[in-house]
């Protein structure tokens, strides 16, 4: 019977921490390289989407984040489909999770499930390098890239609206 209340308490502590992890990276969501790709190259046929490409330890890319959330209210929420990709990489999802969390920052947050980032910046474009922060606008069917650095919420809405 002891054995019992023993192995019943620790799938019960098993449950409980699980449960916390996963409250605590609810913001943050796994993504593979080829479900990313999938969203990328089939765009629906209207709207607005921008994804981002951005890291933590960026620092032009933490800089440029809240002007995400500024062009968000410019345009009307939830009129843009913002999502955020991080390459932190997949063991540092407790960290993006907290950094997303402090900033507030907007749209859905993803982490790449992948340690080799080279094949699918590759497929991404072939002209990019990998420097970050780097956003794709996909607007009406249509994508755009842009591979530097928004200095302020003002070049978002010249980059939508263009």
């Amino acid at each position: 019977m002891q054995q019992h209340k023993s192995a019943f308490t620790k799938t019960i502590l098993l449950f409980l921490l699980l449960l916390l992890v996963n409250r605590s990276n609810a913001q943050v969501k796994f993504i593979s390289p080829d479900s990313l790709l999938k969203i990328i190259q089939q765009p629906q046929d209207s709207g607005l989407t921008i994804i981002n490409f951005w890291a933590t330890w960026c620092k032009p890319c933490v800089k440029e984040l809240p002007y995400f959330n500024k062009v968000d209210s410019a345009f009307g929420k939830g009129r843009i489909q913002f999502i955020f990709v991080s390459f932190d990489g997949p063991s540092e999802i407790k960290k993006v999770g907290k950094f997303i969390k402090l900033k507030k920052n907007i749209g859905r947050q993803l982490i790449l499930n992948s340690a080799d980032l080279n094949d699918f910046i590759e497929r991404i474009n072939h002209q990019w390098q990998g420097d970050l922060p780097y956003t794709i606008l996909i607007k009406n069917g249509q994508r755009k890239d842009h591979n530097t650095s928004f200095e302020n919420y003002i070049e978002i809405i010249s980059f939508v609206k263009t």
